[in-house]
């Protein structure tokens, strides 16, 4: 009866503390790392949220943007500027626009639109010359990668700022 018992007892199991102590480094190195993807997932290094708004300007143009995106899904686009008096307002936006983006939804809608090389072009006939206008552009990246995208409006010094899409 007594070799019964022993027969059913498991034999020992040989711990080596160096293997122990890899498994709990990288268990809370592992946890760490998980937190702070999580963290930054929400705050928005990898799409919308509080890292991935930028703004970039002058005195006369102010580009709100998205710096983080992801192919595939929209990024918002909002160009404000100062118009210089004139019926007629021309915002070029140049760099890797064309390349990088589809623009899904434009308002208010152009009086004409067109490409000239590398840039898209929008003009607009304005009821209030003198003023601030704003434009709102819905964006969807084409492909993965960083790009420049360059905002003249109305040949003045173009506002340069930079874009980060995920795959």
């Amino acid at each position: 009866m007594n070799q019964n018992k022993e027969a059913d007892r498991p034999e020992r199991v040989h711990e080596d503390q160096r293997w122990i102590n890899f498994e709990d480094r990288l268990k809370r190195w592992g946890t760490g790392f998980l937190i702070i993807f999580v963290l930054s997932g929400m705050a928005g290094v990898f799409s919308k949220g509080y890292f991935s708004e930028g703004r970039a300007g002058d005195g006369t143009t102010q580009v709100i943007y998205e710096r983080f995106g992801r192919v595939l899904s929209g990024m918002d686009m909002k160009i404000t500027y100062m118009s210089s008096g004139t019926e007629m307002s021309r915002i070029s936006l140049g760099g890797d626009f064309m390349e990088n983006y589809e623009v899904l939804t434009l308002h208010p809608q152009p009086f004409r639109a067109f490409s000239d090389g590398r840039k898209l072009i929008l003009e607009y006939h304005l009821l209030i010359p003198a003023g601030q206008q704003t434009i709102w552009l819905g964006l969807q990246p084409r492909k993965a990668g960083a790009g420049r995208t360059f905002v003249t409006v109305n040949e003045n010094k173009p506002v340069s700022f930079f874009q980060l899409v995920y795959p």
